[in-house]
């Protein structure tokens, strides 16, 4: 017996028929936490699970056209395929074990498909990464592998960190595993005060709170923490769990960490190669491997067109405060969490009524 889910990207341009072994379900996962899935992906760990045979169209049950897919090798044996138009990570392919993988964000459901077993490559964070924050699921506390293969006495303590370099007290790097996009936040400044925005949902449900609320009438400076300091140092971040970015990136939850335009130096951005402030909207400025995904009208999404890493995110109405997926951030400066930058929101995952799993909000919400 076989069961089929369908898996798909956002715009629609690729949808896969997954096939699955009824009796292997729900199949073992582990959420891998290395340096290639953060960066190839901006995600701060990903998790891909194998399926039977190859990947076939949902409408023919034929092999899918590749064409629209983009193939990226993060390293010889393995290969990530993005979807051309919108990004989403879809699936991989190992050349070493000859097996088909599907990202789990990108599977139409993933309750009784999937049950998490384990994180691995934690050890590549640095700082436990977003293991920290996913240390009990389903009432089960979850290993936390420092490698992969699994070898005895290879686990990591909650709390776990690594020797990092001395964070630069100026500038966090950030980039995409192929290198093509590479930039820099700098700390607040008085210029990060100047931009207004409405409440993200991760702050206050959009579904439940008074719109005159959600538009910030008092105009607070939310992204700068701590919150109504006036020297402030780190920025907000927190996790998504809509289902635009599940689609979008093809992982269940997406991080975001809110940075002023003024605040995000791109390098390479001249002919001698000097760094300059990031300009997302005057075409001849843009960095040149930035591709552009509009997700609605008025809603934006940008990536690296060589690797497929989701880099940004911005709104029409917040043109001056920019969104970055936080698995670009330099580990080697301060950890994959960053906490000498980010401020971490976890009372709320935001969109979580949108979640495909009920239980990786929970996780989140309720770390210790």
């Amino acid at each position: 017996m076989s069961t089929f889910v369908k898996a798909r990207c956002h715009c629609g341009l690729n949808v896969l028929n997954i096939k699955f072994s009824t009796s292997s379900l729900p199949l073992p996962s582990i959420i891998c936490h290395c340096n290639s899935c953060r960066h190839s992906t901006g995600q701060m760990a990903r998790n891909y699970i194998p399926f039977e045979g190859e990947p076939t169209s949902f409408l023919t049950n034929k092999p899918i056209d590749f064409e629209n897919l983009t193939g990226y090798h993060t390293s010889p044996s393995t290969t990530r395929w993005f979807c051309n138009i919108c990004s989403t990570h879809l699936i991989a392919s190992s050349t070493e074990i000859k097996v088909w993988y599907v990202a789990v964000g990108a599977l139409e459901r993933a309750g009784g498909i999937v049950q998490f077993t384990g994180h691995i490559w934690v050890s590549d964070t640095l700082d436990g990464g977003t293991a920290d924050h996913l240390s009990v699921f389903d009432e089960r506390k979850i290993p936390r592998y420092s490698e992969f293969p699994v070898v005895e006495g290879g686990t990591l303590p909650l709390g776990w960190r690594g020797v990092t370099e001395n964070p630069s007290p100026d500038q966090l790097s950030a980039y995409c595993h192929c290198r093509a996009i590479s930039f820099s936040i700098t700390r607040p400044s008085l210029e990060s005060k100047l931009p207004s925005s409405p409440y993200p949902d991760f702050l206050f449900p959009h579904d439940t709170t008074p719109i005159t609320h959600l538009g910030n009438p008092d105009n607070e400076k939310w992204w700068l923490r701590p919150v109504d300091s006036e020297n402030p140092t780190h920025y907000l971040a927190g996790y998504c769990a809509c289902s635009t970015c599940r689609l979008v990136t093809g992982s269940e939850v997406q991080c975001w960490a809110f940075v002023p335009r003024s605040n995000i130096i791109f390098h390479g951005g001249t002919p001698d190669g000097l760094p300059v402030e990031i300009d997302l909207v005057d075409e001849d400025k843009r960095p040149k491997h930035l591709k552009r995904y509009d997700s609605s009208p008025t809603r934006h999404r940008e990536y690296c067109d060589r690797c497929g890493a989701t880099v940004f995110f911005w709104t029409d109405i917040r043109r001056d405060l920019i969104a970055i997926s936080t698995g670009l951030f330099n580990e080697r400066q301060d950890g994959s969490r960053a906490e000498g930058w980010l401020d971490w929101h976890l009372e709320r995952v935001g969109f979580s009524e949108q979640a495909s799993r009920k239980s990786m909000v929970d996780a989140i919400v309720s770390h210790k």
